[in-house]
């Protein structure tokens, strides 16, 4: 019969799959897709720990150099004390060359001009001498009859401006030469009176070849490289 609609009902197994397929419903359904909002809270908490991160690393560098400049500064205004106290002679001076505000910050070193200290029967010991290796901006040290000795010369090492060193009349021997090689800004040694050999001054002249050496027969042994 024309005209007539014909309707087909789903089977029990087709409306047992759309059941399964529909989410249920209710109040407290919550979709399972992060939303804008939450992915942006995300990625601003992590990028806001990986910050806090570097800044806490760049804190503790800082604060580690800043500690280390203020102890290098201890150091030499303990240093300076004890040419005081030793009766040395320097151009180095308890006040810093520092500003103001970095003082505060890194603390108050000692100044010079191409810094010179002269003891002379002083007493000089080796301990004294690791004090001393504290002024790294020394340049002229002259240490003539202290008892020092070879293990003493191992802190001038630290010293790498040195130019001009005077050992006349002190125990020094071939050893205590052998760590001056590493003062390779050396030009002048004064070894008048000491107990090292030609061989020892020899070798040291041969590692150090722009150095001038008076040996302890008071020859002037002239730099190996100095070009006529």
């Amino acid at each position: 019969m024309e005209g007539t609609i014909y309707m087909s009902w789903p089977t029990a197994s087709e409306h047992r799959s759309k059941e399964q397929a529909m989410p249920p419903a209710g109040p407290n359904v919550r979709s399972s897709r992060t939303s804008p909002f939450q992915l942006l809270t995300r990625r601003w908490l992590q990028f806001s720990l990986r910050t806090l991160l570097a800044i806490m690393m760049v804190a503790c560098c800082f604060l580690g150099w800043v500690a280390y400049k203020r102890g290098q500064a201890a150091e030499q205004q303990a240093a300076y004390k004890l040419i005081a106290a030793k009766g040395g002679l320097t151009n180095f001076g308890p006040e810093s060359a520092r500003s103001p505000w970095l003082r505060c910050i890194l603390g108050e070193d000692v100044a010079a001009q191409g810094g010179c200290i002269e003891f002379n029967n002083s007493k000089l010991t080796n301990a004294d001498l690791a004090q001393l290796s504290s002024l790294r901006q020394l340049r002229r040290l002259s240490l003539n009859n202290n008892p020092i000795t070879d293990q003493g010369l191992a802190h001038l090492s630290k010293l790498s401006h040195l130019k001009y060193l005077s050992l006349d009349e002190t125990t020094i021997t071939d050893n205590g030469l052998k760590s001056l090689r590493a003062c390779q800004s050396l030009e002048f040694l004064s070894l008048y009176r000491t107990r090292t050999t030609t061989a020892g001054v020899q070798s040291l002249r041969t590692a150090l070849p722009s150095l001038t050496i008076i040996d302890a027969d008071e020859n002037d042994l002239p730099a190996l490289n100095v070009r006529d």
